[in-house]
């Protein structure tokens, strides 16, 4: 049967193959100069996850170091993963020019609202937990995935509102952003329940959301982006084309 050590190292090491093929499937490709951020957060990722490996050990001088560096590496990628949403709201809405200022950037302000919400809100909770360190951790935690959960769906809202397109790559990185988020909140909702009595089953369902995040966005690195439909047309005639465009976006939104 196998070990519950064992199950964490392979939950680890799939999550990282999986992250590194979508890595390589990105470098191989130009979608590495557009998506920066994305391609940090898998190669951070990675690191982060073997670093891990490494410091597991059974001695308490051991435990303190993996729990340092585990903590630690969370906040970083927390702040690099709205970093990777902001870089998927602007591959969404960067081909629409007549787009007003505001709704470009409605979506940080968005974020930056329920991040406000939520701090407030964190610091009327009471703590019940017994580890005090843990339990604020947990809270920030679950105000980061409750703005990214709601960033996504905004962003959602605001492609099919204004019908914008999405692109391959930027869809699936915000589907798999959204399931993980979603699932971490359940799973912290939960945890806060039930206690630190169902640690494993809460981390189990945390490691199992986040290698199928993984999985989507392998998926999705190696479906090749959809070539824009070309017609031999002159290009002052191409350039008239998009200008009607924009300006009919334009007189839609100011309706």
């Amino acid at each position: 049967m196998l070990s519950e050590h064992s199950l964490w190292t392979a939950l680890a090491l799939s999550a990282s193959l999986v992250l590194a093929a979508t890595g390589a499937c990105m470098a191989a490709t130009s979608r590495l100069r557009q998506y920066p951020f994305f391609f940090s957060y898998a190669t951070l990722q990675v690191l982060r996850s073997l670093i891990e490996l490494a410091l597991r050990g059974n001695s308490y001088q051991s435990y303190r170091i993996y729990f340092g560096f585990y903590w630690t590496a969370e906040a970083v990628i927390v702040l690099l993963n709205f970093a990777v949403l902001y870089e998927v709201a602007r591959s969404v809405l960067r081909p629409y020019p007549s787009l007003p200022p505001w709704v470009r950037a409605l979506p940080l302000h968005a974020v930056g609202a329920v991040a406000a919400l939520g701090i407030v809100f964190a610091s009327l909770q009471t703590v019940t937990d017994p580890s005090w360190i843990v339990a604020r951790i947990l809270i920030l935690e679950t105000i980061a995935r409750f703005a990214q959960a709601t960033l996504l769906l905004l962003l959602f809202a605001l492609a099919a509102f204004f019908r914008l397109q999405w692109k391959h790559l930027s869809l699936g990185i915000a589907l798999g952003f959204g399931l993980y988020a979603c699932v971490c909140l359940a799973a912290v909702a939960m945890r806060g329940h039930f206690g630190p009595r169902q640690d494993f089953i809460f981390a189990l369902i945390n490691s199992l959301a986040y290698n199928c995040a993984c999985v989507i966005w392998l998926a999705y690195a190696f479906q090749r982006e959809s070539a824009p439909v070309t017609t031999k047309i002159a290009p002052q005639r191409a350039e008239l084309k998009l200008a009607d465009w924009n300006r009919a976006l334009g007189g839609l939104l100011r309706r």
